[in-house]
């Protein structure tokens, strides 16, 4: 299902189903994100990682800022979701996690969505 590409983000989506058991146990709405790698043009700039995983479910983006007197400092913005994966997690670990309970819902009569952007 999945290409060797790796995917950045994964958003699901689930409708409601009555009846549904696998439904009734998940939530309508899980946003779910994997950090990709520096690729080769970053790497070769020696551009700074300013993303950093922390944890199962938050992501911390620093940003370089200066102050009024242009000393240089970092702001760390940290953002929850319902799950964060960093640039190990494999696409087929990916899967199992975030993706076949989606495709088991549907199988079983759930209306479900996966969009993945990246």
């Amino acid at each position: 299902i999945f290409n060797q590409k790796k995917r950045n983000f994964f958003i699901m989506f689930s409708n409601d189903n009555q009846g549904e058991v696998w439904h009734d146990q998940a939530p309508k709405i899980r946003v779910v994100i994997r950090k990709r790698p520096l690729n080769k043009k970053e790497m070769n700039k020696n551009d700074p990682d300013i993303i950093d995983v922390r944890g199962p479910q938050t992501v911390v983006v620093r940003e370089m800022k200066a102050k009024v007197d242009l000393t240089k400092y970092i702001e760390e913005h940290n953002f929850n979701f319902d799950a964060a994966f960093d640039e190990t997690m494999n696409n087929q670990a990916l899967y199992l996690s975030c993706v076949q309970p989606l495709v088991d819902a549907a199988f079983h009569g759930a209306k479900v969505t996966c969009f993945a952007y990246g």
